[in-house]
């Protein structure tokens, strides 16, 4: 679980009988090791923010530890050439570029983790009538939400309609609605009551997506013409 992560629900007639109950419940966690920063997730011994990995290959979850002397690097302040990554693609040869270059620029950069905020939250109504379930969402794409709507509730695709109207901003993060938008019509079902679920503005921050942060090596070869002999970079991403 992320901090702000939803792990239960609750509908009630009201918003402060909702709150009453919300009260009530006694919920008992286990603190794990975590990870704020996706770096040091490689580094031996380091903890990861899942329990079953710490980097993605296409739907795999592997587990990457750098050796020493890839973190010699690290903590040179520049990321290694050669530690073990997921994903590759090259064109050409790079190296051969770099050698050629009248000039090399070598440097490690830093991007923070910019979150989206858009000013329409991913606040959700739902309702059922006749067998469908009928949800208004905020959505960049009622296309691509529609299907991943159907699978939320468990339903085929025919029994949902998605009504959405404009997008008050989404920047690509609503481009296929929010599995969050799920709750009200799994409430709304077992209720049998239309259900509307307020998302404010921290719980946004929370359950909204991101740009995600990396940390990257990028080296450059240019020749004294200004032109490009060969470009590379390596980015460890969160």
């Amino acid at each position: 679980l992320y901090e702000g992560e939803p792990i239960l629900a609750v509908a009630a007639v009201t918003e402060e009988a909702a709150a009453d109950a919300i009260e009530q419940i006694q919920i008992d966690l286990e603190p794990l090791p975590f990870a704020l920063d996706p770096l040091e997730s490689l580094r031996p011994g380091g903890s990861n923010a899942r329990l079953e990995g710490n980097s993605m290959s296409g739907r795999d979850l592997l587990d990457i530890t750098w050796d020493n002397v890839d973190w010699s690097e690290v903590d040179r302040g520049t990321l290694p050439t050669d530690g073990e990554i997921t994903d590759e693609w090259e064109v050409g040869d790079v190296e051969a570029g770099l050698a050629e270059a009248d000039l090399v620029i070598d440097e490690t950069c830093f991007v923070q983790s910019t979150s989206h905020q858009p000013l329409e939250s991913r606040s959700a109504m739902a309702y059922w009538q006749n067998g469908k379930c009928y949800l208004h969402v905020s959505t960049q794409s009622t296309a691509r939400t529609h299907p991943a709507a159907a699978r939320w509730v468990g339903v085929e695709p025919d029994d949902v309609v998605v009504v959405a109207e404009y997008c008050g901003g989404g920047f690509g993060s609503k481009a296929a609605g929010s599995i969050q938008s799920g709750i009200p019509a799994l409430l709304s079902q077992k209720a049998g009551k239309p259900v509307m679920m307020r998302i404010n503005r921290q719980e946004e921050n929370f359950i909204g997506r991101s740009r995600p942060g990396m940390v990257s090596r990028i080296r450059i070869g240019l020749r004294s013409d200004g032109r490009m002999t060969a470009f590379d970079l390596f980015s460890v991403q969160d």
